[in-house]
């Protein structure tokens, strides 16, 4: 990089904590939200897009457990060096934090002889933050990178680079729809290079070949066929729903699992971690499957943990009819809400 596209790099006041006790990298959602303030709202869909789901859980020095909801794939600059970084971002107020996994990636390495960090043959001076952690300061988004791996998604060289970006959109969004796939690419210029039925057709035959939505009911479909008759015996029907009860003592809001039978009113209730549906089938097992057995039926909103790729496969294995109300209406499940 020349030193006149050296001076156009925004300054930034967030630094990350060199960390070589930690195995990944960390990044608190505002941290996220600050980082990404300079990009434009197609640079930062794009970073949010370039993500994998995760449930990697992380201690911290007072013991307590945090859990990561995802994993971003994010092009960073560094004193007008780029790199790549895989950030675990979690919803609590954690410090941005460099580990392992990255030091070792990047090549970096501390030389306290010297008092230097190297990497890829540059050497800058250690920069320690005030309660004395080794930082790097002034980190931004590499957002040339950022546009040119935007440019390689609108500029396809073939048909089958446009099928390959089409599942890694289709995949990253749980399995999306057609109908949540042609929102999401409508706009795009890629959309207007291919042309809207030819996208369309390619949308359409991977969802076709796509084994997980071949096998899982898919959300939208289920709308159409929500079953609103009564359950005439126990277990028939039951209803699940996430809530927030603030905890006094601990002054926290944590998450409660609630399920009810539909036709008993019998209810069971348990403290999940978050809202993944990992937690959720665990909550679901835990207070419900393990004591009355699966049921016939089970009803729930559109959240997420509910519509993700894990739990449909789960319902499906259990052989379970999976059943959503109607968007934006918590009345169709007033049981639960």
């Amino acid at each position: 990089m020349t030193k006149k596209q050296a001076k156009k790099i925004p300054k930034s006041d967030i630094e990350m904590i060199i960390d070589t006790g930690a195995s990944k990298s960390i990044i608190s959602s505002s941290s996220l939200e600050k980082l990404v303030t300079n990009c434009s709202d197609k640079e930062k869909q794009w970073i949010m897009q370039n993500r994998e789901f995760s449930n990697n859980s992380f201690k911290f020095g007072s013991g307590t457990s945090v859990k990561s909801s995802k994993v971003l794939h994010m092009p960073v600059l560094w004193k007008n060096i780029s790199m790549t970084l895989n950030l675990n971002v979690i919803d609590q107020d954690v410090p941005f934090l460099l580990g392992m996994e990255a030091l070792t990636k990047l090549g970096l390495k501390l030389n306290l002889d010297e008092n230097k960090l190297e990497m890829r043959r540059q050497k800058r001076p250690i920069e320690r933050n005030s309660v004395r952690h080794i930082v790097c300061k002034s980190i931004v988004v590499d957002k040339e990178k950022v546009g040119k791996e935007m440019q390689k998604i609108f500029h396809m060289a073939d048909e089958s680079d446009v099928e390959k970006m089409l599942k890694k959109v289709h995949n990253s969004l749980d399995h999306a729809s057609a109908v949540k796939m042609k929102l999401m690419m409508q706009n795009t210029t890629l959309w207007k290079k291919v042309g809207q039925s030819n996208m369309m057709k390619k949308i359409n035959d991977l969802m076709a070949n796509c084994k997980p939505c071949k096998e899982i009911e898919r959300p939208s479909d289920k709308r159409k066929n929500t079953n609103n008759a009564r359950s005439e015996r126990f277990n028939g029907k039951i209803a699940i729903d996430l809530s927030e009860w603030y905890d006094q003592k601990s002054q926290k809001k944590r998450i409660i699992c609630h399920i009810i039978d539909e036709f008993s009113r019998v209810s069971s209730a348990q403290f999940v971690e978050d809202n993944t549906p990992e937690e959720v089938l665990r909550a679901l097992f835990a207070c419900w499957v393990s004591k009355y057995g699966i049921p016939e039926q089970i009803i729930h909103d559109l959240g997420g943990e509910f519509t993700g790729e894990k739990w449909l496969m789960m319902m499906n294995m259990l052989q379970i009819r999976d059943r959503t109300t109607a968007g934006y209406s918590p009345f169709s499940n007033g049981i639960v809400e």
